[in-house]
């Protein structure tokens, strides 16, 4: 997504050149908008009405299962 950078476990030294990169590269702020810009309109509540509707739907298409 190229939002964040990995930093292996035990490697301290490599957490602030990381970090600087991450606040210094318009790489990373450009795919953090772009992320929020896509995402803009999710919610929790709505995915979750969403995928109820959706196994409703199924359900009901299969009446053996039911």
């Amino acid at each position: 997504m190229g939002v964040g950078l990995k930093v292996a476990a035990g490697q301290t030294e490599a957490v602030r050149p990381a970090l600087e990169a991450l606040l210094t590269d318009s790489r990373f702020a450009d795919a953090a908008r772009g992320f929020a810009d896509r995402y803009a309109t999710f919610g929790p509540e709505r995915q979750c009405e969403a995928v109820l509707a959706r196994a409703e739907e199924l359900l009901c298409a299969s009446p053996a299962l039911v």
